[in-house]
């Protein structure tokens, strides 16, 4: 509503209250004739909650436009979720938020010659001289009319014909032009009604035909103000209509003289429509008119997000906590959903991808990443964008990756290092996703083909060559010494010893021929083992052959012992262990040690390779020097090779 603080029209003897009024026409014949069952008095004074237009063109979010005022005819404070409420096909939504929307008002002004001049004393030109004094101020004065909003036609009721000064519009200015050119017939013209009221009875429904059925303001409130001298006549069932379409009727006594014989039809006709009652004896107010049609100019949108796939019409409810009670309205709408639809933009059809072998790689799990990147497009058939879950690549119908929907996009990266067979594999790929109301979308199968490339092999022949002859030479001299040991033992004790001496003095770090420290299997294994495992040097402990010299639980997956886990450290005077930053870390003597940090090892410590609650194992460890002789009771031979103990199986409990 527009504020304005320049003062309007105003009367100098204001007629008597409107309960006076209403009270001394109720005794009068013509209010007896029009006066229509009392439920026409409640039915006006009932609606002050209305549903008047669902929004759902960006649905799943529903903007519910109500209007909603209290009975002194002031807007309700509305609080979501507290005195505002709101469902749908009985599920309640929380409120998202409540906006006030200037959705302005729909008017027809009817100008009207009344009972005729001859009887009423009151011409139609001196009806039309008032009536423009008060519309040009409610147009272009005041103004009352919002341009652009409010939608306001003029008509004038010359007799038995109706003249539609101003067609339907919302331009002001416009109206104000028409009107002012307009000139009204003569009265004698005019004439006289051949019954009493049939010009008012003809005007007035035209009047209702311009608000009900012009097309573009079904969701603005609408109103009509009769300007006339006085009729006399029943006009129940106009007042009957006027009610079931919930559109009051406002009527103006256009004459210079106070007068109730030519009110008491037409007072009834505004008390019973819900409209007000106003006069111009002399000079008039029509201010509080013009403010009662204004001020449900106001209407709020209250928007939820719905979650339902329903089809086709979907009941939307609205309760409000009013002052004098709770206030219900309702209002329908339909939404037609369909899935969202995807379509694979790469890799093309047929397309044959290269999955390149990688050197020391001899599975899967031990091989490096190799993505390729599968890009999905998605649309909405039922032009009704929501919000999407993750998109799953499917891989022969089996998930294999996912990846985000962004800007209706999606590119999911697929490794194929699961692919080691050596020639063509075909695959066939689809990418699916559900849409936040569940419903579910597949594209249609992109067949392609995976090529395993083996890691191609650069010896030379004559390298192969050559080292089949050296592989033949030391098969011979192994003969050679198995059959001459027991003569050339002393010999070989003696080289063995010069070369250990020499690795020493150049690298640095000894080259143990026997072992330095034991690992003694202590708990988490299967079967007790038989024998201790032997350290010899640096030692790398997990599950993995690229990565271990200890391995343990080699196929089992789900393993807590990392692939790397840990690294026993041979420092030339003392051993240490250090956690390799491995899943579920390592302990020595029941404390768990820092990733990456070396701890001394002492004697008799105790080592969890991952905690034993977990599935991992522990050992004792212990220090050759101390020891005197192998834990498992085997002779400590100095003309042992150092191995890798998976080489000579491993302990029970391990893989």
């Amino acid at each position: 509503m527009v504020t304005d603080n320049r003062p309007g029209l105003t009367r100098e003897n204001r007629t008597p209250g409107r309960l006076t009024a209403v009270l001394l026409a109720a005794g009068s014949l013509a209010a007896v004739l029009i006066s229509p069952p009392q439920a026409a008095f409640s039915q006006v004074g009932e609606q002050p909650l209305r549903v008047t237009k669902l929004i759902a063109d960006e649905f799943p979010l529903v903007k519910v436009q109500i209007a909603t005022w209290e009975a002194s005819g002031a807007l309700l404070v509305l609080i979501p979720d507290q005195n505002l409420r709101v469902s749908e096909d009985g599920v309640s939504y929380p409120v998202l938020s409540i906006e006030p929307v200037d959705v302005g008002v729909r008017l027809a002004f009817i100008i009207d010659a009344g009972d005729g001049a001859r009887n009423t004393g009151v011409g139609l030109r001196r009806v039309v001289e008032i009536a423009n004094e008060y519309l040009q101020t409610f147009l272009i004065g005041r103004p009352w009319m919002v341009a652009g909003v409010d939608q306001i036609t003029v008509l004038v009721q010359e007799g038995d014909s109706t003249e539609l000064v101003s067609p339907m519009s919302s331009d002001p200015g416009l109206i104000a032009q028409q009107l002012t050119a307009y000139t009204p017939p003569s009265d004698g013209a005019i004439g006289n009604p051949a019954q009493p009221g049939d010009f008012t009875r003809t005007g007035l429904r035209r009047a209702l035909d311009e608000l009900q059925f012009a097309p573009g303001g079904e969701d603005k409130p609408s109103a009509v103000v009769l300007f006339t001298p006085g009729m006399a006549a029943d006009t129940s069932d106009l007042a009957q209509r006027a009610i079931d379409a919930g559109i009051p009727i406002h009527v103006v006594m256009t004459r210079d003289n106070p007068t109730t014989r030519w009110e008491t039809a037409l007072r009834p006709l505004a008390q019973v429509t819900g409209g007000l009652f106003e006069t111009h004896y002399g000079t008039g107010d029509l201010e509080p008119m013009f403010e009662d049609l204004t001020l449900k100019r106001q209407q709020f949108h209250v928007s939820y997000r719905s979650t339902s796939p329903a089809l086709g019409q979907r009941l939307v409810g609205v309760e409000i906590d009013g002052p004098s009670g709770p206030l219900v309205a309702s209002g329908q709408y339909s939404v037609t959903l369909a899935p969202p639809a995807i379509e694979i933009l790469s890799p093309a059809p047929g397309t044959l991808l290269n999955r390149q072998g990688q050197e020391g790689s001899d599975s899967p799990e031990d091989a490096e990443p190799t993505f390729l990147s599968v890009v999905a497009e998605v649309t909405w058939p039922d032009g009704l964008p929501r919000l999407l879950g993750p998109a799953q690549l499917l891989v022969d119908g089996r998930p294999a990756a996912q990846g985000e929907v962004v800007a209706g996009r999606t590119e999911i990266a697929w490794d194929l290092r699961a692919y080691q067979d050596t020639g063509q594999t075909p695959a066939a790929l689809q990418v699916a996703l559900d849409d936040e109301l569940g419903l579910h979308a597949e594209s249609s199968p992109r067949n392609v083909s995976v090529q395993f490339v083996p890691y191609p092999d650069t010896t030379p022949d004559f390298l192969v060559y050559a080292a089949l002859a050296l592989a033949l030479a030391s098969l011979g001299f192994a003969v050679f010494l198995f059959l001459n040991r027991q003569r050339l033992a002393p010999a070989l004790q003696q080289a063995g010893d010069s070369v250990s001496d020499f690795v020493e003095r150049v690298t640095g770090r000894r080259t143990a021929l026997v072992a330095k420290a034991y690992l003694v299997p202590v708990e988490g294994f299967e079967d007790a083992p038989q024998r201790s495992l032997e350290l010899y040097g640096t030692t790398a402990i997990g599950r993995s052959r690229r990565h271990a010299d200890l391995l343990f639980h080699i196929t089992d997956d789900d393993s807590p012992i990392s692939r790397l886990h840990c690294t026993i450290l041979d420092e030339d005077d003392h051993f240490a262990v250090r956690d390799e930053d491995s899943t579920n870390g390592t302990l020595v003597n029941g404390e768990r040690i820092t990733p990456l940090e070396p701890v001394r090892l002492h004697d008799g410590d105790t080592i969890d390779v991952a905690p034993i609650e977990r599935g991992g194992l522990r050992f004792l460890f212990q220090i050759a020097d101390v020891v005197g002789e192998q834990p498992s009771g085997q002779d400590q031979d100095r003309t042992t090779k150092p191995r890798r103990i998976a080489d000579s199986g491993p302990p029970s409990g391990a893989s």
